[in-house]
């Protein structure tokens, strides 16, 4: 099983303690949404998105989300 985790959240690291009560296996992969907004100004240059269809469907789940907030401009 894979978690994507920031090592910052409380959700992850409840998550963390649950599965290592329940005694399952896990590989933790970091993900820092601190670089979102380098990768929203993209669609400022001449680097597409399409090319990169795991960063594009990255950035769709984003803005689905409830807190998000976004860009001017």
């Amino acid at each position: 099983m894979k978690l994507h985790t920031d090592p910052l959240s409380g959700n992850s690291h409840k998550v963390r303690l649950m599965l290592a009560l329940i005694g399952k296996k896990y590989e933790e992969v970091a993900v820092d949404l601190a670089v979102f907004p380098y990768v929203m100004l993209t669609k400022d240059t001449t680097i597409k998105l399409s090319k990169y269809p795991k960063v594009e469907s990255w950035v769709k789940r984003i803005e689905t989300q409830d807190w998000y907030v976004p860009m001017p401009g």
